[in-house]
């Protein structure tokens, strides 16, 4: 088995992973004649998560991968037939079923703001609508992990975060997740074997308390490990006491690592307070002569910690960050949407839509739309532009965001390996404003809505004001 082939037996296939709702809708529009009518759909964020004013797009690649290879097995369609919810000739459309529109997505790793599209998708009214769930789920918890991922980074510097997550993870679903969308927000490396094996991500570890103390004294279990990894020994040294014999103990058998020619090649701090232990851990390495050898830190680790250790200037080279990554600590959930922004009526006839309801933060915007990419000229991100997209020749000194990602049940463009989208992140991020990007206190990035587009919503509305004296709705479907 191959790499590739891992990653594709690890990747969501099939499209009974939705919810119920999205059947039940499929088969009156099934029953009424309506499941073919054209439709386009949107799929973006409402909010930034961290009190921040950016997002890293992730899952966008798994959800093209899911699209193109969604079917219902002959086991799902006996499920949903025990169901007693569903008729034989629907059950028999669904057996038979593809994916059969066409995607339009932002890069995976793209940074984005609140309400641009990230994909758009056209296609028949069912098939649209029954691949919410799967989409949503793929791109939200991803996206959230990427973006914690990169505020963590770009703190710590890019080459300085192990991702340390999987135990603390939401299962092994959510761990393999977590470890590719923080491989991709940033991390250098992860502990996670699996992820590694699948996505083909650097794995890197040290070894645990349990290790020392499997042995009759802290020094035996340093020399043990370090004969058997002489050219990676990485020491924890807080199992006891770090100061008084951690410490030492790892100097010892660094100085004898040396007589053999090698090198300790770090001391973990996993406790304690990590500011000082770190400088006096320094202090005691470099007093020794081993001022190569680097110290890790790791426990309970978020962006903020981290902030105030470096502006300390704690001599820390690697930081190893786990449940608060991986689980998305204080947000634990992205809430991006996927809305239907056009649909043809019985005559042919493409009409927009949007939602409106009572809160203006839940509204939508209607048509087949665009994001559109201004850049100073220093290379920074300006300003970004939603607008309609037949429109695009308005914008010939911006770069778009959506590009045809899937057509015909093909990918029409390559799926990339993870180290080169973690790279396109790190070269990406560089060009958000550092007023956007920070974590204390960030500025909005400037979005804005399209002439076009902004006439549009306001004629779209209009014909939303409701009309006491009829008892339908808009809709002319």
């Amino acid at each position: 088995m191959t790499r590739n082939d891992y990653q594709i037996m690890t990747s969501l296939k099939t499209p009974v992973f939705t919810d119920l709702y999205e059947l039940t809708m499929m088969q009156v529009w099934f029953q009424n004649g309506m499941k073919d009518r054209e439709t386009c759909f949107d799929l973006f964020f409402r909010n930034c998560p961290f009190g921040g004013e950016y997002i890293i797009g992730a899952g966008i690649d798994d959800a093209l991968s899911f699209l193109k290879r969604a079917r219902f097995s002959e086991h799902e369609i006996n499920y949903l037939r025990s169901l007693e919810l569903f008729d034989e000739d629907f059950l028999k459309w669904l057996s038979d079923w593809i994916f059969d529109g066409d995607v339009y997505a932002v890069n995976e790793g793209c940074v984005i703001f609140p309400h641009e599209p990230i994909i758009r998708i056209h296609g028949p009214l069912a098939s649209c609508q029954l691949v919410e769930t799967a989409l949503l789920n793929l791109v939200n918890f991803q996206s959230l992990i990427a973006t914690k991922s990169a505020r963590i980074c770009s703190i710590a510097g890019w080459d300085a975060v192990l991702e340390f997550g999987a135990r603390r993870a939401q299962g092994p679903d959510g761990a393999l997740s977590a470890s590719k969308a923080a491989y991709i927000g940033g991390c250098a490396a992860t502990s996670n074997l699996k992820a590694g094996m699948a996505f083909d991500i650097p794995v890197r570890g040290t070894h645990a308390h349990s290790f020392v103390m499997s042995f009759g004294s802290e020094i035996d279990a340093f020399r043990m490990y370090a004969e058997s990894y002489p050219d990676a020994t990485v020491l924890l040294i807080d199992t006891y006491d770090t100061l008084k014999c951690g410490l030492p103990n790892a100097i010892s058998v660094g100085k004898e690592m040396e007589i053999s020619g090698n090198t300790l090649a770090g001391i973990r701090l996993d406790s304690g307070d990590l500011l000082a232990l770190s400088r006096e851990t320094r202090k005691k390495l470099d007093e020794a002569g081993m001022t190569s050898t680097k110290i890790v830190a790791s426990g309970d680790l978020d962006e903020y910690v981290i902030s105030s250790l470096t502006q300390n200037k704690a001599p820390i080279d690697t930081y190893g960050v786990g449940t608060r990554l991986v689980t998305g600590y204080d947000s634990p959930a992205l809430a991006g949407v996927y809305k239907m922004s056009a649909i043809k009526n019985r005559d042919g006839i493409r009409e927009m839509r949007l939602k409106i309801t009572d809160g203006k933060d839940k509204q939508s915007l209607p048509g087949i739309k665009q994001a559109f990419r201004r850049y100073d000229t220093s290379g920074m991100m300006e300003q970004d532009t939603i607008e309609l997209e037949e429109y695009s020749d308005n914008y010939d000194d911006a770069v778009p965001l959506l590009t045809l990602a899937l057509s015909g049940g093909k990918l029409m463009r390559e799926i990339k390996n993870v180290r080169l989208i973690r790279e396109q992140v790190i070269q990406s991020f560089g060009k958000i404003p550092p007023v956007v990007s920070r974590i204390y206190n960030p500025e909005k990035y400037r979005v804005v809505i399209g002439p076009a587009l902004k006439s549009a919503q306001k004629e779209v509305m209009q014909q939303y004001v409701p009309d006491p004296k009829k008892q339908q709705g808009y809709s002319t479907i």
